[in-house]
């Protein structure tokens, strides 16, 4: 019985609507949300900022995180918002000074060189491969075989 009443307590303290799962995944889902909505506001993803919408210490955030997804909360971050440029680059004509403004960072220098750390290749080398395979796979389909 005390227990649900905590629940309860916890669901309104964090104005989470009741899933019927566990509160703890349910507010571990309601981040991932969060980040996801937010990818391209770097400053509403620093864990101060989060501690507050969370009703949570910044520090136990991070072992929250790390916990309920085994992952760094910081990597997993810069690892989606770079996701997030690839699909800009792939799927759109922005230009990379674009993509690094809509997506917050500092300018297109330094998303350059997180881009070439994680990939290898800057963002323009990746839009061209990319693009070039996108081509190689079409023309195999529709080339016709000869036997």
């Amino acid at each position: 019985m005390w227990k649900e009443n905590l629940y309860q307590q916890v669901e309104i303290l964090f104005h989470l609507p009741d899933t019927g799962i566990a509160p703890e995944e349910d507010k571990a889902q309601h981040l991932l949300l969060y980040i996801e909505q937010h990818i391209d506001q770097p400053e509403q993803l620093c864990l101060s900022v989060l501690a507050v919408k969370f009703r949570l210490s910044p520090t136990y955030i991070g072992r929250f995180f790390k916990r309920n997804f085994g992952e760094d909360f910081r990597l997993y971050v810069s690892k989606s918002r770079l996701k997030r440029v690839e699909e800009l680059l792939t799927g759109s004509r922005m230009s990379v000074k674009e993509i690094a403004s809509r997506m917050g960072y500092i300018d297109s220098c330094y998303l350059n060189k997180l881009f070439r750390q994680h990939h290898g290749v800057t963002p323009m080398q990746y839009r061209k491969m990319y693009a070039s395979e996108n081509e190689s796979f079409i023309n195999l389909c529709i080339t016709p075989r000869v036997s």
